[in-house]
């Protein structure tokens, strides 16, 4: 699929004709003058436009990126988030993009417990791959301490889950369901959280059935 995508990219980069580049130029010029006023609802629609019109272009690539970075400023973090991962697929040795990817989802992910983790995961994920590949970065130090904040959470959640899973052996249902809200509760952007939720409503069919 990447090299279809690149194919095209060249193809169609080599075979831009002047008038073609001109409305490019146009565009962008427009572009950077709205986000320079603020103004931008109307940089996003210029984006769009330049993406559609010049699908293929490197211009259209980097737009990518001017979305996201506009939604990061709008607080929009999760379209942020997905518009740099967008980015990261064509440039992946963008440690800036990488890094707001990473920073995106993170601010991104929810942090009421039951509500979906993905982006928490997907924050890690980021961090660790900018971690791998911007080791001089300015913001390691900030991405470090993140991702070991996250590792340090899932580790104590998954201690916590398996007492609990203790308890649900020997069918005293109070008690593990007490410490699966603690995982809940303690420890809400991990994947052991769900699976404490998951855990919570079986104990609730269970007791519901012992009741009847």
């Amino acid at each position: 699929m990447k090299k279809i995508f690149f194919s095209l990219f060249l193809f169609f980069n080599l075979n831009l004709t002047n008038s073609n580049k001109e409305q490019l130029k146009t565009l962008i010029r427009a572009v950077d003058k709205k986000i320079e006023w603020g103004d931008y609802q109307q940089a996003l629609e210029k984006l769009e436009i330049l993406k559609n019109k010049f699908p293929y272009s490197t211009e259209a690539i980097q737009a990518e990126k001017k979305i996201a970075n506009i939604y990061y400023k709008e607080k929009s973090y999760l379209k942020a988030a997905e518009a740099y991962a967008n980015f990261c697929n064509c440039y992946p040795e963008d440690s800036d993009a990488i890094y707001f990817a990473a920073k995106s989802y993170f601010k991104a992910s929810p942090r009421q417990p039951q509500r979906d983790q993905t982006s928490a995961e997907k924050a890690l994920e980021f961090y660790d791959l900018f971690l791998k590949r911007s080791s001089h970065h300015s913001n390691v130090q900030e991405a470090a301490a993140k991702k070991e904040r996250f590792i340090t959470s899932s580790k104590l959640a998954a201690k916590k889950l398996n007492i609990a899973e203790f308890y649900m052996k020997r069918k005293n249902y109070k008690a593990a369901k007490n410490r699966y809200h603690e995982v809940i509760f303690h420890h809400p952007e991990t994947p052991e959280a769900q699976k404490a939720k998951e855990h919570i409503k079986k104990i609730d069919l269970i007791l519901g059935i012992q009741k009847s």
